[in-house]
């Protein structure tokens, strides 16, 4: 799983991994700028399964941990020229739940 997130994160030096149970894992970065990559990149998926990565603080305690929200890349297959509209591609995403931002490369239909 490590050489997996090195490669996902496109990481610069190392980290530590330390599983903490019940599918948490504790994460030191060598360097600030690896550490803002993992926390501020894109949704992340590792073996076909969303990563939340978090801050980690001082209340966290994996027996109370909770997940209550991440954010996911949504494909919308044959869909339409007509559609291809930021506010028309956002209200679709609305069903979902709270759209962030429409992919550039969708709405030039690349």
């Amino acid at each position: 799983m490590k050489e997996k997130l090195k490669s996902l994160w496109t990481i610069e030096r190392g980290f530590d991994l330390m599983d903490v149970t019940h599918g948490f894992f504790m994460i030191k970065f060598d360097l600030d700028i690896d550490h803002d990559k993992a926390i501020n990149g894109p949704p992340w998926t590792i073996y076909d399964h969303y990563l939340i990565v978090h801050p980690w603080t001082l209340e966290f305690s994996v027996a109370d941990a909770t997940v209550e929200h991440t954010l996911a890349w949504v494909c919308l297959p044959s869909l339409g020229k007509i559609f291809y509209d930021e506010n028309v591609l956002l209200s679709i995403a609305s069903a979902i739940g709270t759209p962030i931002k429409v992919d550039h490369q969708m709405l030039d239909m690349a």
